[in-house]
Parts: structure tokens; C-alpha cells; sequence
């Protein structure tokens, strides 16, 4: 942000913030947000976690789940991605179905003790679960853990992932999972970025693309 006002870079991206919502709204300068709410002024581009939502509690619904658990992570309350997990509980509830959530700290800077606390969670929270909703890392280190205590993935514990990146494609067994448009909000963020610098009108300070369903192995 010093840079930005400095003009030592035209504009910025905003994948996160610790600042708050007034430090942003009162400068009338290049920002465009990644599924960051700054205000109605400041363009953000994000996937449809709505349909995110829904789409991971109607397949967990469908393969018969009686007591689902997703995890969470501590963020910004303008943090617009977490609202999938708002979404899934209440589509899960409304379809009378348990639905366990935890908040996972993602405090750890190596893979292994990120590993650790999230199994730690597993431990804790799903000994009663059929069904897990998390992030394509967690749902690989789910997997992980589920095969190390005998259950067996699809059968005694269905998952689903949800961002669609590599790391749903190299479990075993294959992961179904909620994939994002990130090609598309990339090129959306850059692109609305260069008309704010340039001085050109966008066509909404909103931009949602919808998400998608990959189908994989830990559903049936």
C-alpha cells in the first residue's frame, strides 16, 4: 500500500488484509480484490461460493450422509470465500443432516506440522462423521489419514474437496471436488486492474463466476 501511494507501483491486488475497511475506502487509487469485501468502491473478483456450497452439501446429501463435519479457518470477517462453509451448514441442516465445524489456525509455515494439527482435527471431530467438506490440501491429508485407521473412502467416509487444483488429482483415491474458476478470476482481476489504472470504466465492482463439480473416487 506504501508503494501504491509512493506511485512506485500503478495498482495492487488484495489477496488478503490485515488493514481495516476504512484504510482502503478512503483512497481513491488502483485496487481490485480477490474474495476480499472492501466496500462497494473497490472491484473484487471471486468464484460463486454460494454454488460452492451447495454443490458440496447436495453431493454429501446424495450419497447419504447423516453426519457431515467441515473445517474452517480463522479470517477477516470481509473474507468472502468462507461463505461456502456458511452456505454448506445450512443446506446440510435444512436437509436434516448433522453438520460438525472446526477452526483450523493456518499458523504453521511447513507442510508436516500443518499435517499434524489437521489430523489432530480428524481425531477430535470426525470418529462419528460419513462425510467431510475441506480444501483440496485437507481433503488429501483426510484421505491420508482415514487409510492410516482402517476406514475405508468411499464407503464408511465420503469426501469432498472444494478449489479444484492439482492436489485433487493425485490422490488416491481420486478426489471429488469443488473446482474455482481461477484462470478466469485471474484474468478478470488483472484485467479490471488495467482499466482502473488507465482510467476506464469497469462494469461492476462485483465479479462472481460460477464453480464447478469434479467428480473423483470419494463420492459414489
Amino acid at each position: 500500500m506504501n508503494m501504491l501511494l509512493r506511485n512506485k507501483v500503478d495498482g495492487i491486488i488484495v489477496g488478503s488484509t490485515q488493514q481495516t475497511l476504512e484504510e482502503y475506502t478512503r483512497m481513491q487509487l488502483p485496487i481490485v480484490t480477490l474474495d476480499i469485501d472492501l466496500g462497494e468502491n473497490i472491484p473484487c473478483v471471486r468464484a460463486n461460493h454460494e454454488q460452492g456450497g451447495r454443490l458440496a452439501a447436495r453431493k454429501l446429501i446424495d450419497n447419504g450422509c447423516r453426519h457431515v463435519f467441515q473445517l474452517t479457518t480463522e479470517a477477516n470477517t470481509n473474507t468472502l470465500a468462507l461463505i461456502r462453509n456458511d452456505t454448506f451448514r445450512r443446506e446440510v441442516e435444512a436437509n436434516g443432516l448433522l453438520c460438525s465445524t472446526a477452526n483450523l489456525k493456518r499458523d504453521e509455515f511447513y507442510i508436516e506440522d500443518y499435517q499434524q494439527s489437521t489430523e489432530r482435527v480428524y481425531d477430535e471431530f470426525t470418529q462419528e462423521a460419513d462425510g467431510i467438506f475441506v480444501t483440496d490440501i485437507e481433503a488429501a491429508i483426510a484421505i491420508h489419514w482415514a487409510q492410516k485407521r482402517g476406514r475405508h473412502i468411499p464407503e464408511d467416509l465420503k469426501i469432498v474437496g472444494y478449489d479444484g487444483t492439482y492436489f485433487s488429482r493425485l490422490t488416491h483415491p481420486e478426489l471429488t471436488t469443488i473446482k474455482q474458476p481461477l484462470e478466469k478470476v485471474a484474468h478478470s482481476a488483472v484485467d479490471n486492474l488495467i482499466h482502473l489504472i488507465e482510467h476506464e470504466p469497469i462494469e461492476s465492482t462485483h465479479i462472481i463466476y460460477n464453480v464447478s463439480i469434479l467428480e473423483g473416487d470419494t463420492t459414489i
